[in-house]
């Protein structure tokens, strides 16, 4: 199922486009895999909204196409669950027909500015920089799925659109290569180089890096959301230092993604702790206002009654400071690096402000 909306005011990115899908439920949960998951509707809903804001990606709503479980039957009807490998290759599809009628600076044609694909839901990999989507109607004995990079790399080599951007928010456990399905190849389209290929730019970021698992939590607004979403959301919206490009996003998604974890699957060695990365073409995605996250500051009881402040360093002027008189502190603070300081004891702790934190002085 899809949804687009056409109306609402003009869009400050005319020519962008973007396919938004989410899997959350899944046919084969009855017999025990795939298993259901909590995040992918919201965080599908998400990334369509920002996708949307004129402070946002600044898209005409009805340039968002969103295939998600949400516009589903629930239960599922018809004896399969979708969306399915059809609906998601279909929206691929329609992107890979559109016509070339915008003109960059430099004269090249394209049929767009700028290409997002977001994907959330189970997934695999056979190698790195690798996106493969398990869909709805997957069973054990049909593991039926779309090989996500495969559409983004055959749309870059047809230079379809001047910029591409790629979100995907899935697993990348190994698999047998023999297993991918779905791709460009398989449905009619074959591979066809363009001479404005050199110029396309790409940005690739994957919750999971090969051989480990994207996990979900139940953030703070009480949904339950991906960790890499949450965190990319995070820093799209003002936590990455602004404007937010391609190097302040790739910054705070390394460093913040653990964050948002929950404290099991931190301790987990099969759960990646940090994004992947493949392509990082320079891109400027958003220039939000600088936001602040709450830091939460425990100190020793040794400091009741001492003065302490945060700063960038040492010698650099205090960002806050108060006396202490209780163990915990709470400061409001921009997202990056700072001190800790308490001086008549000689006490300093470096810590990164970025989605929230926890610094304990002793």
């Amino acid at each position: 199922m899809t949804e687009s909306d056409a109306t609402g005011p003009i869009a400050a990115n005319p020519d962008d486009h973007a396919l938004v899908f989410g899997i959350a439920r899944y046919f084969g949960t009855a017999s025990g895999w795939p298993t259901d998951l909590r995040g992918p509707d919201n965080d599908a809903a998400a990334i369509a909204a920002w996708l949307r804001r004129a402070d946002g990606g600044g898209l005409p709503p009805g340039n968002v196409r969103v295939v998600c479980s949400a516009h589903v039957p629930n239960p599922f009807q018809n004896g399969r669950g979708e969306p399915d490998q059809e609906q998601v290759v279909a929206a691929f599809k329609e992107i890979a027909e559109l016509p070339k009628t915008y003109l960059d600076e430099n004269k090249r044609q394209y049929a767009g500015r700028r290409l997002y694909v977001y994907v959330s839901g189970h997934g695999w990999a056979t190698r790195s920089r690798q996106a493969v989507l398990v869909t709805a109607e997957a069973v054990k004995d049909r593991p039926i799925n779309v090989d996500i990079t495969s559409w983004t790399d055959q749309l870059t080599e047809a230079a379809q659109f001047q910029q591409i951007v790629l979100w995907a928010d899935s697993c990348a456990t190994r698999t047998r290569p023999t297993l991918l399905q779905g791709t460009p190849i398989a449905n009619g389209l074959l591979p066809k180089g363009h001479p404005n290929a050199p110029f396309v730019r790409v940005f690739e970021s994957f919750a999971a890096g090969i051989g480990l698992r994207a996990v979900e939590h139940q953030m703070p607004d009480g949904n339950w959301h991906g960790a890499f979403t949450y965190a990319l959301l995070r820093g799209l919206e003002g936590e990455a230092p602004t404007p937010v490009t391609s190097d302040s996003l790739t910054d705070y998604l390394r460093n913040a993604m653990k964050q948002f974890q929950s404290p099991e699957d931190q301790q987990r060695g099969v759960v990646a702790h940090e994004p992947s990365f493949g392509r990082r073409d320079p891109l400027t995605f958003a220039a939000p206002a600088r936001q602040t996250v709450p830091v939460t500051i425990t100190f020793d009881p040794s400091c009741i009654g001492q003065h302490a402040r945060v700063a960038r360093d040492r010698k650099a002027a205090a960002v806050a400071d108060t006396v202490v008189a209780e163990t915990a502190w709470e400061v409001s603070l921009e997202p990056g690096f700072y001190a800790v300081l308490v001086d008549a004891l000689n006490l300093a702790v470096v810590f990164e402000a970025a989605g929230g934190a926890h610094v304990t002085v002793t």
